[in-house]
Order: structure tokens, then C-alpha cells, then sequence
């Protein structure tokens, strides 16, 4: 066992490692930095409208794209205060609901004009906003089945 990990229970008796604590911890509150700052990039001036890629149009997404990192910003700060599975699989639900109703209006508005760039991005850009749809529904279905297994994990401590 190192310095950076605790073994958990397995079923059949194997024995898994967890990160330490510690570094998770270190991890929810770069994230919750990262989002907060995020905020601050998109709204204090000369904030979004700076930057030359994206039109006019995302005046209309970002409400969702705001919701998304506020709701990713309270999920990390609730994951500092704890790690039960239950707050852990509400917190990745209500992230990937958020995120994936945001991908989803940025997709649909697509407010970017790469005209002015030496090459046109928009297909590469939709194919991301595609995987980020795709990543975001599974990982809210997997953070549903956390959620239905976090009373008998919690539990049993598996």
C-alpha cells in the first residue's frame, strides 16, 4: 500500500485501491476553482464577446453553459464535505443533466464563425458537442445506478 491510496473491499475477498482522501479533496476544490473562474471569464468584461470565434448567438445558450458550471462548482464543493456514495452519484447526476442540456442548446444554436480563422472547425466542433452528448447521458445513467447501489454499498462498505 502506498502513501496515496487505502484498499477497499472487493467482492470474492480482492482488494481494490482508493485514492487517499486527501488527493480526491485536492482534486473537488481544483475543479470548483476552475469552474468559479470559468464564471468570471464569461462574465466580467470583456468576458464571452471577446472572443472572435463566437457570435452574437450565445447570448441564448449562456444561461444553460452558467447553470452548468455553477451546478459542477456546488456538486465539487459538496464533494469536499463528503464521499458517500449517494452525495457523490447526486452530484455527477445533476452535472451530466446540466451539461448535457447545455451541449445540447450549444449544439442546436452553434453560436461560433470561424470565418475569419484559415480553417473552418465547425465540423470538428459539432463532433465534440456529439461526444460530449453521448458522454454526458452515460455518465448520468451510470450515476443512476450509483445512486440505486449507494445504500448497500454505503452499507457493506464495499
Amino acid at each position: 500500500m502506498t502513501a496515496t491510496t487505502t484498499p477497499t473491499a472487493r467482492p470474492g475477498g480482492r482488494v481494490a485501491r482508493r485514492p487517499w482522501r486527501g488527493a480526491t479533496r485536492l482534486g473537488h476544490v481544483i475543479a470548483l476553482a476552475v469552474d468559479l473562474g470559468l464564471i468570471v471569464l464569461i462574465h466580467v468584461e470583456p468576458g464571452w464577446e471577446s472572443v472572435s470565434a463566437i457570435t452574437p448567438d450565445a447570448a441564448r445558450v449562456i444561461g444553460l453553459v452558467t447553470a452548468s458550471l455553477v451546478v459542477g462548482a456546488a456538486a465539487n464543493a459538496a464533494f469536499v464535505v463528503s464521499d458517500a456514495s449517494a452525495v457523490r452519484a447526486v452530484g455527477d447526476l445533476a452535472v451530466d443533466a446540466v451539461a448535457f442540456a447545455a451541449t445540447l442548446q450549444i449544439l442546436q444554436v452553434f453560436p461560433f464563425d470561424f470565418g475569419e480563422w484559415s480553417q473552418d472547425w465547425s465540423t470538428p466542433l459539432r463532433v465534440l458537442l456529439v461526444i460530449g452528448l453521448v458522454g454526458a447521458a452515460m455518465g448520468a445513467a451510470e450515476a443512476v445506478i450509483r445512486l440505486l447501489a449507494a445504500p448497500a454499498r454505503d452499507r457493506t462498505g464495499r
